[in-house]
């Protein structure tokens, strides 16, 4: 597994962003709102600047880390690539349910879709592509207090 893509630029999918970079996948940052995905692009890189100054990174594997995530709009030419698709977008079934939808017609057969939901069956999400046996739940829990590690 080499690339990870993370839909929804918020507290969740940032965060879910920066541990894939951090963990030496390469990671792409998908948003449909190019606002929300600038914002969450300059929170990462304060994450890593931070990281350096408390001494809990190296400038060097900050560096490194950052350079692996980038940040997009564009969700069907990025999944091609994935091995690995993380959900975090709000808990509305419409919204993910296009979403899964999307990545089924255009992620490659080996790739493995995830949700960060904890509230709606990952079954049901399942139900919306042509594999449910690789849809899966996964639960981050991010915890982004003015930008402690």
């Amino acid at each position: 597994m080499n690339n990870i893509v993370v839909i929804g630029s918020g507290v969740m999918g940032k965060g879910i962003a920066y541990v894939s970079a951090l963990g030496g996948f390469m990671t792409t940052l998908i948003d449909i709102n190019e606002s929300q995905l600038n914002k969450a692009e300059q929170e990462i890189q304060s994450i890593f600047e931070k990281g350096v100054t408390i001494g809990k990174l190296s400038p060097e594997l900050a560096a490194e880390a950052r350079e692996r995530i980038e940040f997009s709009v564009s969700l069907s030419k990025h999944v091609l690539e994935a091995d690995l698709v993380i959900e975090a977008v709000p808990e509305v079934m419409d919204i993910k349910k296009n979403i899964f939808e999307v990545m089924d017609q255009h992620a490659k057969e080996s790739c493995l879709f995830a949700t960060n939901t904890s509230t709606i069956s990952p079954t049901e999400i399942g139900s919306y592509t042509k594999r449910p046996d690789r849809v899966l739940a996964m639960h981050f829990l991010i915890l982004f207090i003015k930008c402690r590690l």
